[in-house]
């Protein structure tokens, strides 16, 4: 449903997660699904959640913040 890529937030010199919405998806099922999942990260506070450090359209294309976790991939 998204991608997600590590970037480098330049405002406070740390690694980040982008979690990008797929425009291909978004095409055919809608954004709903993404906005709630940021909805809820959003009302999350748990010490073994991630943050959401930010969220917003860029291009066109929804996206959220969060930090970057240094580790294994979750992918199987």
């Amino acid at each position: 449903m998204a991608a997600v890529y590590v970037a480098e937030d330049l405002k406070h010199h740390r690694k980040v997660a982008i979690k990008l919405l797929r425009p291909e998806l978004a095409t055919v099922l809608g954004p709903q699904r993404f906005l709630r999942e940021i909805e809820i990260a959003a009302g999350l506070n748990h010490p073994h959640i991630l943050p959401l450090h930010d969220s917003g359209e860029a291009r066109g294309v929804l996206c959220f913040v969060t930090p970057f976790m240094e580790g294994q991939s979750t992918r199987t």
